[in-house]
């Protein structure tokens, strides 16, 4: 009725308002889809099949890194049974610190920021999220 303008959408004012509904329910719509898709993955990512843990990597934008910004703090994360059961954050020097062994950067690392280890503050060089991430883990 609105798209063929009948009555009462022939009246502009009817027609404004109609508009404007149908954007809020396209919206709506929107917002809705979105909500069943979490709801869908919360239980496997609450820990309802067994305990899940999670790497938070809390970044500084202020220093641009590829995927946002300098890694300056790490959080552990532990679901279990739909509940957050711990959540640590810690200061990535001192998990860097904790670091057995060697790690060769990646060139521009080693060249540009002058390091000779590789370390979890830098895991975040690739731009691919999936890289970055396998790296930080």
């Amino acid at each position: 009725m609105l798209t063929q303008r009948a009555f009462p959408f022939s009246f502009r004012p009817v027609q404004r308002k109609g508009e404007e509904t149908l954007a809020s329910l396209t919206d709506i719509r929107k917002a809705l889809s979105y909500g069943e898709s979490l709801l869908l993955l919360y239980p496997r990512l609450a820990g309802f099949d067994g305990p899940k843990r999670y790497l938070v990597l809390l970044q500084n934008s202020n220093e641009l890194r590829p995927t946002g910004g300098f890694i300056g703090s790490i959080g552990k994360l532990l679901f279990d049974e739909g509940k957050m059961r711990d959540f640590t954050i810690q200061d990535v020097y001192a998990v860097d610190g904790q670091l057995k062994g060697h790690i060769d950067p990646p060139g521009p690392i080693r060249d540009l920021l002058n390091q000779e280890h590789w370390y979890l503050r830098d895991s975040n060089w690739d731009p691919d999220f999936t890289q970055s991430g396998a790296r930080a883990a």
